[in-house]
Parts: C-alpha cells; structure tokens; sequence
C-alpha cells in the first residue's frame, strides 16, 4: 500500500489571529498522512520508505500575459500587532516565511524546506533545507538557524509537540535531525507551520524591535506601517525564487466597516478582501470574483458536561438539546444560502465526513420526552457567546424555550468571549466558533486530549473518544486516516458531546483584474508572490 504521511490542513481562519481573520484566536494544528516526504516505519525487521525527491519551487504559472509590477491593495479588519517574532504570538503571514506550505488538496508541500526524512521506528525527524537562501539582512538560512528558530518557539510555548523533542542534531549546513521522545503523524504541519526569522538580528536588536521589523526570507519588505491604519510591502529584490514577485508592492488597508470595505472593492479602491458571506453574496452579484474557504467555520454549543452538578452532564439532555433545534432552518436564516447545516463536527466538503450519518435531527417532542427521562422536564441556565453570533444565539434561546430549557444569553465582548471558550470556561451553555480544516482532523485540535484551541477542560470527553483521538494520530496510511477521522467523529456524536449548529464560510472577495492566490488554501498560507494584476 502506497504510504501517506502527514496529510496536513489549515485552520482558518477562526482558530487564528491573522491580520486577514475576523479575530479569533490563534491554534496550532493536528494534521494528517501525506505523500511530500520520504517516511521510513518499522513494522517489520526491515523498513518499507516512500519519498519526495528535492524540488525546486518556481513560479506555479509561465505565461507571457503575466504582467509585472504594480501594487495591490488588500482590505483587512485589524492591525497586526506582531510583524517580525512569531515566537511572541500570531504574526502576519506576508512578513515571513514558513518551512512548507499547505497546497490546494491540504497536503504539506516544500517551501524552505526541500524534503524531510520521519523514521517512526528511531522516533527521528530530519530537516533537509534549501541551499542559497539567506534572511533580507544577508545571513544564512541553515541548519543553525532552523534550530535556533525552533528553539525559540519551544521557550515561548508556541512550539506544538515540543514536549517530544528530546535534542537536535545539526548534520550538516542544510540538515537538522530532531531526537525524539514521540512521534505522531500531526507533527509535519506543525513544524513546518514554524515562520523563520533571522537568528542574528534577534540577537543583535532584540524582541521588541523584531516585532516591528521582520527580518525573514520573504518575497517583500516592510516599506511603512502605521498601527490600525495601513502596512506597505515592497518587492525583495533578492528573493530566493527566480523572477518572483510579480508585484511592486502589496498594501494591507485597516478597514473594520464592513460598510465601507464593500463601498472601497466596488470604487476598485482596494482589490482584494476576506470578508463574511452575506457581503461575499452581495458583491458576487455585482460580478467580483469569490473564493470560498475550503474549510470555514463550524458555529457549535459546548456543554459544561464535566461538572457532575451540571444538567448536561447527562447524556439525555445533551442529547435534548441536539434534537430541540432545527439547524437546516437556522442555517438558512443566519447563512444567507450558502452556510452548511451541520449534523456531525466536519463538513460534508472534508474527507473525515460520515455519509448519511444524521444522529439527530430537529424533533422537539423526542427533546421534551429526552429531558424528561433524565429528571429534567424544565432547566434554567445560561449561554455565553461573542457579538458576532448574537442572532445564532437569539434563534438558539427560542428553539430551546420550546422544549423546557431557559436560556439567559450573555453576550460577552470578544476578549472576554476567548478568556471564557478558550481558557476559564463557563457554567451552562457556550456558543462558538470552531475552525475548519479540509481532512476533519480539526476535532483533535478542539476536544483531543491536549487540545490548542478550546482548552478549557469543562467539557467531557469520554475514554474511548480520547482513545479514538490517539489512534488517528498514529496511522500513516491515508485510508487507516481517513476511517480514523470518521471513528473519531462519530463517537463525538455518540457521546453528544457538543452540538454542531452550521459550518459556515469565509470567502475572498476580488476584482476581475486581479490574479491572487489568496484563499485558495488558507488565508494563514497566503504568500503574495505570484499575485499579478492586468491593466486597468
């Protein structure tokens, strides 16, 4: 059987806080087997190896129509905060580089690395990086500067799986190999997820100035930024790619009004812009161009389930709950046409979906009969959630009147919201937003064991959901992946563990005159450098 190792996904958008997003939290992510590296097992005395010869990246499209230079402008909702240190926190994506990059299908694919070497057996990982590349201030990206990066990403508590790295050996100028303690098949896109920064700028300016001063391989240089106002990007006119970029310069504009963002496409004031689905339906009307996320957001109630004094840490009422609403319906209202009625944690788009499978669907009398079999016929609580659901919410309170359960919605600002789904949790009912990958995996990044998002601990996780979790990170076949995934996600269901309402999707909104691969994977893999613009 041909072996996949790594099969990796994006989180979009609403587990990250990219200058792109709408300001959901960072996450890392699990991800799943692929085919971009040389993997070596052991499941017998002799070992069974696939590889990905070295490659050579070069612009993805040869084509004399391409026009050079140029700026484009590019619409966002918030200033970053961090442009050059991602070991301090989520940096914005066009400053920096990242050792592979996620493609079209969600596999890992070789960017500043050019292969990589995992011998589960040994519980080895090796880096082969690319020759020739340097950082913008002219040292070397090598061997030294990877392990100096990945260190920098453990002590700052951003580097996942860190606990199983036991040391690094440096082979050579352009090899790196990794000692460990554990090997799972979610570490390829976590580790190659890793923006490299120069070593010794750091040393020689320090963090803070880091911050405000990328200094990295990318295809374009800080020209000008001015905090919740504007960022300008200027060509490398050394990039490490022949012939890229194709633009002069990219511009990322602050505009929180949605308003006035829609207003600015349509002036061709800006050229680009990720935004929500009712604009997105609007502006596609009005003949721009629309890119719809691959993966998106799946809006979803979590439970207080592990408190034994909670009414919803019996299974009937969880179960009551699911039943009480009717999420074609709500998916309908609140989506605008396009959002996906959820009836299990992954979309129906994402290989980890289960066909047909529809646990609960809306029945409020078997609601009320549920609830009273668990000595609940009426419940009076609360649900916390952020400003941007509050419609969800308000349609989530009647649907759940209806069958005996009291809701006090709490809108809490959306600091608060994160401190409460993601940190200190709540009592009663949260209504969230989870993010979206295209192989299912994301439950791991959620509800897994240690998970990098909602990570709360106030809900339950049954054992043999926890036990599902940890076999689908230890299969190296897509197919043993894919039927992992599925296991994992039904018996979330089983378990009712939290009730998915609707997947939702963001979507990249562009003028005709615009070639740009921004949303073709994820807006967090968005690398400008083939982005071109026809004469207007």
């Amino acid at each position: 059987m041909k072996k996949w190792l790594l099969l990796s996904f994006l989180v979009i958008i609403a587990s990250m806080v990219l200058f792109v997003s709408c300001g959901t939290p960072s996450s890392t992510t699990t991800a799943a087997p692929s085919t971009t590296a040389k993997t070596t097992t052991a499941a017998t005395t002799t070992t069974a190896a696939t590889s990905h010869p070295p490659t050579v990246p070069t612009a993805t499209t040869v084509d004399s129509s391409i026009v050079r230079g140029g700026t484009l402008k590019r619409i966002v909702s918030s200033s970053p905060t961090n442009l050059g240190y991602p070991p301090g926190g989520s940096t914005e994506v066009t400053t920096l580089e990242r050792l592979c990059i996620t493609d079209v299908r969600g596999q890992q694919t070789p960017n500043l690395a050019e292969s990589w070497d995992i011998d589960v057996a040994n519980k080895t990982f090796t880096w082969h990086i690319r020759k020739g590349i340097n950082f913008t201030d002219g040292t070397p990206f090598n061997a030294a500067a990877l392990k100096w990066n990945f260190e920098q990403y453990t002590a700052g508590g951003r580097m996942y799986y860190g606990e199983a790295i036991v040391s690094y050996d440096i082979i050579d100028d352009y090899t790196l190999r990794m000692n460990l303690n554990d090997i799972n098949n979610g570490m390829l896109f976590n580790w190659g997820y890793v923006q490299m920064i120069s070593p010794t700028a750091f040393e020689k300016y320090g963090e803070d100035w880091c911050r405000q001063n990328p200094v990295g391989t990318a295809s374009f240089l800080l020209s000008e930024f001015k905090r919740d106002t504007i960022l300008k990007l200027t060509k490398n006119p050394n990039y490490w790619m022949p012939g890229l970029p194709y633009l002069d310069n990219l511009e990322m504009i602050v505009i929180p009004d949605n308003m006035v963002a829609s207003a600015m496409m349509q002036t061709g004031d800006a050229d680009i812009w990720f935004t929500t689905a009712q604009f997105a339906v609007e502006l596609e009307k009005k003949g721009f161009n629309v890119r719809w996320e691959a993966g998106g957001t799946m809006d979803i109630i979590l439970f207080d389930s592990k408190d034994p004094t909670s009414p919803f840490s019996n299974k009937l009422v969880r179960e009551a709950v699911e039943y009480a609403i009717d999420r074609p319906a709500l998916a309908k209202k609140i989506g605008y046409g396009v959002y996906e009625p959820a009836t299990q944690m992954t979309s129906k788009a994402i290989p980890g979906y289960n066909q047909g499978f529809d646990p609960r669907p809306y029945n409020p009398d078997k609601a009320k009969q549920l609830l009273k079999e668990a000595g609940y016929p009426s419940i009076k609580t609360t649900l916390v959630t952020s400003p941007t659901r509050a419609n969800t919410a308000t349609a989530v309170k009647a649907y759940l009147a209806a069958v005996g359960i009291d809701v006090e919605v709490n809108i809490a600002d959306q600091s608060l919201y994160i401190a409460t789904t993601f940190r200190n949790g709540w009592k009663g009912l949260a209504l969230a937003g989870a993010g979206m990958g295209p192989d299912g995996s994301s439950i791991i990044t959620w509800f897994g064991a240690s998970p990098s998002t909602l990570r709360s601990g106030v809900e339950y996780k049954s054992p043999e959901f926890l036990e599902k979790c940890d076999a689908m990170l230890h299969v190296y076949t897509y197919d043993e992946f894919l039927k992992a995934t599925q296991a994992v996600i039904k018996q979330a269901s089983d378990d009712a563990m939290a009730v998915p309402l609707f997947h939702s999707h963001g979507a990249t909104v562009f003028n005709q005159y615009v070639h740009t691969t921004f949303g073709v994977t994820s807006s967090s893999d968005y690398n400008p450098r083939e982005d071109w613009l026809e004469p207007r």
